[in-house]
């Protein structure tokens, strides 16, 4: 049974809507999971993302600070709050996971008008606190270097966002091959509940729901219309307003291609 419009618009966030947001930085983390790549973490790059997506409200970074003094301008700069963690022996490696999750779920508590909290980590530690966060409705996005990320991690939080995409960097194993499959296997199922038009921002919820990793920046577009305009045999992009995709016909199978199998791709 296709679904209202009503349902759409009220159900659907748009991937540009974070809310108020509350963000941690595990930055002795972040720095081991760039210290062999580049470029060198930048959190303007961070800040500035989820600025254009939401109100950021609670900025904090978590350290040793005396170990990392030239670290700290950057964040000082973006008006992050730095929270000294000092180290003392190899048996307090855990000092900060601990207390990125009791501030988290101190501001869960305090502030309920937070809606997204952001871990800028890799750390698979924080899966605890990220299914925490979600069984109180909240949203959970991830951000790390690529090669830092814990497939934990990645796989609890809503969205997870590569550092390397934030900075127009191409990710290796992304291509369009790749970015044409998925969206293969997610539109039959997707023209069964919406009718053959729906708006794009469900094509991507859904894909995101698949693969938190999802985003179109992995595949070198600055936006998700972007990407899917790669593809018009497969799909018409109807831009203005709430922008708005057309599945189209594929040959030999009928009308609409419904009847296409779930994760064939047309060669």
């Amino acid at each position: 049974m296709k679904k209202s419009e009503r349902f759409i618009d009220e159900q659907v966030s748009s991937d540009e809507e974070l809310g108020s947001v509350a963000v941690f930085f595990d930055h002795e983390n972040i720095v081991l999971g760039t210290k062999r790549g580049k470029p060198r973490f930048d959190p303007a790059k961070v800040i500035q993302h989820l600025s254009e997506r939401g109100d950021v409200v609670v900025r904090r970074a978590y350290s040793d600070w005396g170990r990392f003094d030239r670290d700290q301008r950057g964040y000082l700069e973006q008006g992050v709050e730095m929270v000294f963690m000092p180290s003392y022996g190899v048996g307090d490696k855990n000092r900060t996971d601990t207390a990125i999750c009791v501030d988290a779920m101190d501001i869960l508590r305090l502030q309920p008008d937070i809606d997204t909290y952001v871990i800028v980590s890799g750390d698979s530690d924080f899966g605890v606190v990220a299914r925490r966060l979600r069984s109180n409705a909240r949203r959970v996005v991830g951000i790390s270097a690529r090669d830092a990320a814990s497939k934990i991690l990645v796989s609890v939080c809503q969205e997870f966002i590569f550092y390397e995409s934030l900075c127009g960097d191409s990710l290796s194993g992304y291509d369009l091959k790749s970015a044409r499959s998925a969206i293969v296997n997610t539109l039959p199922t997707l023209t069964e509940e919406y009718g053959d038009t729906f708006q794009s921002s469900i094509l991507k919820e859904r894909l995101r729901r698949m693969n938190s990793s999802f985003s179109e920046r992995n595949y070198g577009c600055q936006s998700f219309t972007s990407l899917l305009e790669k593809f018009p045999d497969l799909l018409k992009v109807w831009k203005g307003g709430r922008n708005q995709v057309t599945v189209l016909p594929m040959p030999g199978n009928g009308k609409n291609g419904r009847n296409r199998k779930r994760g064939s791709i047309d060669k």
